[in-house]
């Protein structure tokens, strides 16, 4: 993990080199002779967005018989976005920030099952049912990272379009599965209006019970997760200045991811979009003169 963390960190460094080196070797110094040509513009900024991940895979818990296919859930990005521009219309820029995603996926199973009658005076098992009830299965994912997003940018006014090359590192994923009976009230064949629970037996290693009578039989750190993340990126949005240097744009994007994200399950890769909400400040604006 260190390691994949330098060589990212390295990656930044070099890529914000080049630009810096493309940036002094475009300028062309002015005198008093010869006027130099306008600075080329460059903007700094943040962003946030909203959106959604899903995949068409599906991964895999503690249980045997479970595999979660197909989950979806929400996430959220943010940070700083620099660009430079290259000529009249093409810009080149990058975006460095963080990134979380979460996953959901459930299934209803009936399984056999055998309930204790208990004396509710001496709490004795006075005897055991057979049975069959329904169960929900749920499995929950989130994933945190850490992303670096060069692009080139056309920019067609008022609009803009990006194709981007991500590369991420996964920082910490989380799984947690639960089980949870659906009637929890049920009319047995004996006649016996029965209510349904767990018994919270921690002696069997696998899992606790939650104060809302849910079981959670997996909590823990997802296994076996590719930590650097590879994937394309293009972007539309809108170019809007909204004075004084400062330029607003709402961009949607889209993560077409490249890798697997674990080995723990079945062509388990993260598809992702994203509704950004982008501010910038041009370095280069001058205030007009009066």
């Amino acid at each position: 993990m260190n390691l994949l963390l330098k060589k990212f960190i390295l990656y930044v460094s070099l890529f914000l080199i080049v630009c810096n080196s493309q940036l002094l070797s475009d300028q062309k110094i002015s005198n008093p002779l010869v006027p130099g040509d306008e600075p080329l513009k460059r903007e700094i900024g943040v962003y946030f967005g909203l959106g959604y991940n899903y995949s068409g895979g599906a991964f895999f818990v503690d249980c045997k018989t479970c595999s979660f296919k197909k989950p979806w859930d929400y996430g959220f990005s943010l940070g700083g976005v620099f660009l430079m521009e290259l000529m009249e219309n093409l810009t080149i820029g990058a975006k460095l920030g963080y990134d979380y995603r979460t996953l959901t996926s459930k299934f209803i199973e009936i399984d056999p099952v055998i309930l204790n009658k208990v004396d509710v005076n001496n709490k004795q098992v006075i005897n055991k049912i057979y049975t069959n009830l329904s169960f929900n299965y749920l499995g929950s994912a989130s994933f945190n990272y850490f992303e670096f997003i060069p692009f080139v940018q056309s920019n067609v006014k008022p609009f803009l379009f990006r194709l981007g090359v991500y590369s991420g590192i996964v920082a910490k994923g989380h799984i947690i599965h639960t089980i949870e009976p659906i009637d929890r009230v049920k009319l047995l064949s004996d006649g016996t209006l029965a209510s349904i629970s767990f018994i919270d037996d921690t002696t069997k290693n696998i899992g606790y019970l939650r104060s809302d009578g849910v079981w959670v039989r997996q909590d823990s750190d997802f296994p076996k997760i590719k930590t650097l993340q590879f994937a394309l990126m293009p972007a539309m949005g809108l170019n809007l200045s909204i004075g004084k240097g400062f330029y607003f744009s709402p961009t949607f994007e889209y993560f077409f991811p490249l890798n697997t994200l674990s080995d723990n399950g079945n062509n388990f890769s993260v598809q992702a979009w994203r509704i950004n909400l982008e501010l910038r400040y041009d370095l280069t604006y001058k205030k007009p003169k009066k």
